[in-house]
C-alpha cells in the first residue's frame, strides 16, 4: 500500500513538473530571473492559460496532499498497533499512555508457578 502511495506521488508529481514547463510563461520565463532586465520583466505576463493552469495545479497539489495526509495517519495507525502489541508483551507505555504488564513475565511466573507445584508434590 505504501509502495504503491509513494509510486503514484512520484508519478503524479512528474507530471505536474510537465505541465508546468507547458506553461507559456515558463516558455517566456526560461533564462534566470537575475538575466533578465527590468523591461523584460515587465513584459512577461500571465495569460489567462497560465491562470486555468496554476489553478488546476492548486487543486491538484491540494488532493495530493489530503492524500499524503491520510497515508500518514494511516502508516501511524499501523506504528501504533505494532508498537503497542510489543508493548504488552515486554510491558511498559503502550501508544496512548496506558501502563501494561508484562504478558511474557506473567507467563514465565506461572510456569515458575506450575514447575513448582508439581516439584513440591512430589515429596
Amino acid at each position: 500500500d505504501l509502495e504503491i502511495t509513494g509510486r503514484e506521488i512520484t508519478s503524479t508529481g512528474e507530471q505536474l513538473l510537465a505541465f508546468i514547463n507547458k506553461m507559456p510563461i515558463i516558455k517566456k520565463i526560461n533564462r534566470k530571473i537575475e538575466d533578465i532586465t527590468p523591461e523584460e520583466l515587465s513584459s512577461i505576463k500571465y495569460s489567462t492559460q497560465d491562470k486555468k493552469v496554476s489553478k488546476q495545479l492548486v487543486a491538484i497539489l491540494e488532493s495530493m496532499k489530503n492524500d499524503i495526509n491520510e497515508q500518514y495517519n494511516n502508516t501511524l495507525k499501523i506504528k501504533n498497533m505494532i508498537y503497542d502489541f510489543r508493548i504488552e508483551i515486554v510491558g511498559g507505555e503502550n501508544s496512548k499512555g496506558n501502563i501494561c504488564h508484562s504478558i511474557y513475565y506473567d507467563i514465565i511466573n506461572k510456569k515458575k508457578y506450575i514447575n513448582d507445584f508439581f516439584d513440591n508434590s512430589d515429596d
